[in-house]
């Protein structure tokens, strides 16, 4: 659903007085120019986003809708037959979701009675995603947004390539008399204040590579459990202007289906070694893990579990469970080590999974196709 002119539905607390329109100028008695005094808010405020958001969500609340104490754009109400129902906010659009179509329509005629409401029937598009569904699985794709990426480059007929960059390549800031080398995907955006052609060679290759991605689509499947697995990574010191590493994480749910979260992020500081970057990039994944927990259980699925995190550094695992601090790992900044807590916990267990089978690797570095197209498979949930 779209709420038609948001921001004119709230009222506004603060005196706010403006000029009156020309043509339609009013004067006192004593011929003194009057101003307009605003009741409501209008788009151009900087408090007018604000101020929608407190009258949709004053009026959800009436309504017997908790606000998520995790995503504050989450509304849930448990209904009298013991399901829930959901409204998801982003800005002026507004998702509807509920275990029957008469929930939902109970909801919709809710928002109608209060704000003038634009609906558009079905999710099928939100935020520039086309969303699918059939008896049995959703699916969620950007084919539409690729086409016109590719078409305001003039790229729509582009060759397409396998991987969106070169394998064991990298960038570094563009300077005098240092040489640029080649790409990988996620980096680029770390030099736009810095760029050069081979930066944007590099931002080509990728177009190239979304040109043959776009049948490809995210896949949630009806009977997936609802219990959350993921994986993290880190490559040590790939940063070469300041030698910091990278993270990379995912969680999907577990079974079949696509990733529901996902990042990939420099580390804040320098790593001394592999297992230390990889400890950062899993403290990172923990966080993201706790969260999504959390979420879970404001959508009414807590999770009895703990949340399963795969890593392919033994070290790593080591520190994860072993509360002793040795020679190498005592500098690391406390803030980290909370990970052990939530594995003392039973919040999350890290289990040791194989380079050759690590989902999350294509997150920090460039691969080679095969192994691409196969991580790719399991993030994708096909």
């Amino acid at each position: 659903m779209d709420v038609k002119s948001a921001y004119l539905h709230s009222k506004i607390e603060e005196d706010i007085y403006l000029e009156q329109p020309e043509g339609f100028v009013k004067k006192a008695n004593s011929g003194q120019k009057l101003v307009c005094k605003l009741n409501k808010s209008i788009y151009g405020l900087k408090q007018a986003a604000k101020n929608w958001y407190e009258a949709l969500t004053s009026l959800l609340l009436k309504k017997g809708f908790k606000r998520s104490c995790n995503d504050y754009c989450l509304f849930v109400r448990k209904e009298e037959n013991g399901t829930f129902s959901y409204v998801l906010v982003w800005v002026d659009d507004i998702v509807v979701a509920g275990a029957t179509e008469e929930a939902i329509n109970v909801i919709k005629s809710m928002l109608n009675e209060n704000f003038k409401m634009d609906d558009r029937g079905d999710l099928n598009w939100f935020l520039g995603m086309q969303i699918l569904r059939s008896h049995d699985k959703i699916t969620v794709d950007q084919t539409k947004y690729i086409e016109t990426v590719l078409q305001e480059f003039n790229m729509s007929d582009c060759k397409a390539v396998a991987t969106p960059g070169e394998v064991n390549l990298k960038l570094v800031k563009s300077n005098e008399g240092k040489k640029l080398v080649d790409p990988k995907l996620y980096e680029l955006s770390r030099f736009l204040d810095k760029p050069d052609e081979s930066h944007w060679k590099a931002a080509k290759r990728v177009l190239r590579y979304l040109k043959g991605t776009t049948d490809l689509r995210l896949t949630f499947l009806k009977n997936s459990s609802c219990d959350i697995v993921g994986d993290s990574d880190a490559d040590w010191s790939g940063d070469l202007n300041d030698g910091k590493s990278t993270t990379g994480y995912y969680f999907k749910f577990e079974g079949n289906g696509g990733a529901i979260s996902w990042e990939v992020k420099k580390q804040a500081t320098v790593a001394l070694s592999t297992a230390e970057a990889e400890y950062q990039a899993m403290a990172a994944a923990a966080q993201e893990a706790i969260y999504l927990r959390a979420l879970l259980k404001d959508f009414g699925f807590p999770m009895e579990k703990a949340t399963d995190i795969g890593e392919d550094n033994q070290s790593c695992i080591k520190m994860c469970h072993n509360p002793v601090m040795h020679k190498r790992s005592k500098h690391i900044d406390t803030k980290l080590h909370f990970i052990r807590e939530r594995v003392e916990n039973k919040e999350i267990k890290i289990l040791y999974v194989p380079n050759e089978e690590m989902t999350a690797d294509i997150l920090t570095k460039s691969l080679p196709r095969v192994k691409v197209e196969k991580h790719r498979t399991v993030l994708l949930g096909n």
